[in-house]
């Protein structure tokens, strides 16, 4: 009888003891999960360096305090400051330095407004999101063929090649983090992640279809919200 005393009260212990972690293990997870918070406008994300999406999608910029570059450190525009330097001199955890090139980075935040870089350029992203779209600078190249009118190149023509920028809309995909321009195809492509959305989209003629795809995109938006960490 004692010995069955005995169990039964180890067997019991054990019982409490498995629950115990088991409540301690949920209750980490939901700290965890109350840690993430979907995105709203007007979101605080916290200023400094994105040296990769990762960064940005983790809302863990490198502050300016954690480079070693010569800059007003009460300068209002600091993060302005940095990005025009050809190098950023990064002080790890151990103290030393990393160079890292500024046409490297991946962008910045300040004052609650993110910052992309696409073609060397800096621009403000004005809708996150599932897609996130902004305006930045396309670098377009083009070939120019002339006839010379000289005896030497009358039967050959001589190619000139120009360049020169203009303005065009892109898209930051949340899920994969990779940049591309806005277009019909685009946002047909990822428009097929939401069928019952795809379908309706589909519905439209091609006219509708490119007047319409902004919208869409707030649509896609809205109905394939976004998390971020609180740090």
């Amino acid at each position: 009888m004692f010995i069955f005393k005995c169990f039964f009260s180890f067997f019991l212990m054990k019982r409490v003891i498995v629950l115990f972690l088991f409540l301690v293990a949920g209750n980490q997870m939901f700290s965890q999960e109350q840690k993430m918070v979907k995105y709203f406008t007007g979101f605080s994300f916290q200023d400094g360096i994105y040296i990769n999406f990762l960064d940005f999608k983790q809302n863990s910029p490198v502050p300016a305090y954690r480079f070693a570059n010569k800059v007003s450190p009460s300068a209002y525009f600091i993060y302005e400051e940095l990005i025009q330097l050809p190098e950023l001199l990064l002080i790890t955890s151990t103290g030393d330095t990393v160079a890292i090139q500024t046409d490297a980075i991946w962008g910045y935040s300040v004052n609650n407004y993110v910052y992309i870089q696409t073609n060397g350029n800096f621009s403000r992203i004005h809708q996150i999101g599932a897609l996130s779209h902004f305006v930045g600078k396309k670098i377009v190249v083009e070939n120019t063929y002339v006839d010379p009118t000289s005896m030497y190149w009358r039967n050959q023509t001589m190619r000139t090649q120009t360049t020169r920028e203009e303005m065009q809309e892109y898209v930051l995909d949340f899920e994969s983090g990779s940049i591309v321009e806005f277009d019909l195809k685009t946002i047909e492509g990822i428009l097929k992640r939401d069928l019952e959305l795809f379908d309706e989209f589909n519905q439209l003629n091609p006219k509708k279809k490119k007047q319409l795809k902004f919208f869409y995109l707030k649509k896609y938006n809205e109905r394939n919200p976004i998390y971020f960490p609180i740090n």
